[in-house]
């Protein structure tokens, strides 16, 4: 049986329908919440982190939202799109250091001339020389794809490829000289983890009203991190368990884990203190700005352990 479309909502009737809801706006009124449905955001995406809040279970509320005020909505998905743009940056750093890494190894490779592993690579991926020939079209990178086209180089596909394709390439790279390096070094198995999460911030995708599922739904726990993790002691085994069997919680831990081990290295001390003192900074005062809006101990529980690890991988960054 088809599902039937439900009717739109005008501005006012989407506050009409929260309140049927039980949504309260007390804290912000109505005037503000309508101005904020205008301009900062829209009714699908705000009613998609009433999945995080509580409801009746019994009584003639049952169904109806329990404590929620539009407030306490507002703030989770404002708190939202800061997340998405320190995964946003994160993942851009992790990027660029990934390109240095293998194109320093492919220099001091004397069995590799950086143009052996590019054809090796386009060979095996037709797909990804077709997304490469539109570039040529109409991309910053139109100049490189026109001059090097049938003769690319590692370097040039650094420039080119998308961060799919180039996650592809990198695997590529340090399978084919798999005796010469250390997985646990190059994160190779640890990177769709980070491209699923940088995706997911770039289309602004809601992130953290998926707070209620933890079944490992759709995605595997990545077992290395998961034990380089619980090697710290940071929390019991359950709790670990359970936070991350979250699939944007488990990808982002997987996201800072990748980025600590690219930046071990004394020469990225700066860019390690900068990352981490900005992610202690936005946990311990904008993310707790408001923090009696979420007396939840769903979302509490998350915020203790995510504060935990950055603030773990913060105290290596001194």
């Amino acid at each position: 049986m088809a599902k039937l479309n439900k009717p739109k909502l005008t501005i006012n009737e989407q506050i009409v329908d929260m309140k049927k809801k039980n949504i309260t706006f007390n804290i912000v009124n109505e005037q503000e919440a309508k101005n904020f449905l205008s301009h900062n955001n829209y009714y699908y995406k705000i009613k998609s982190y009433l999945r995080v809040f509580d409801k009746y279970g019994t009584g003639e509320k049952k169904g109806l939202y329990y404590n929620v005020d539009f407030a306490y909505i507002k703030e989770l998905s404002t708190l939202d799109m800061h997340f998405r743009r320190k995964i946003i940056g994160i993942s851009l750093d992790i990027e660029h250091l990934l390109k240095v890494k293998m194109l320093n190894d492919i220099a001091r490779n004397h069995e590799e001339d950086g143009y052996t592993i590019a054809q090796q690579f386009i060979k095996a991926h037709p797909d990804v020389f077709d997304r490469i020939k539109e570039k040529a079209l109409n991309s910053a990178c139109e100049k490189i794809v026109e001059k090097n086209s049938g003769n690319f180089s590692a370097w040039h596909l650094a420039e080119i490829l998308s961060f799919g394709d180039f996650i592809k390439f990198y695997k590529t790279y340090y399978s084919t000289y798999s005796y010469m390096y250390n997985k646990n070094e190059t994160m190779e198995n640890n990177l769709m983890e980070v491209k699923f999460l940088r995706n997911a911030a770039a289309h602004n995708n809601c992130l953290l009203n998926t707070l209620r599922d933890n079944k490992y739904e759709g995605f595997s726990l990545n077992n290395p991190v998961y034990d380089a993790i619980d090697k710290l002691k940071l929390v019991s085994t359950n709790t670990l368990n359970k936070k991350m069997g979250n699939r944007v919680i488990h990808d982002f831990i997987v996201m800072l884990f990748v980025f600590h081990t690219l930046t071990k290295d004394k020469n990225y001390t700066n860019i390690r203190k900068h990352t981490f003192n900005d992610l202690k900074s936005f946990l311990e005062k904008r993310v707790i700005q408001n923090s009696d809006y979420f007396n939840n101990p769903l979302f509490n529980s998350y915020y203790i352990f995510v504060k935990k690890v950055v603030d773990k991988f913060a105290s290596y960054a001194l």
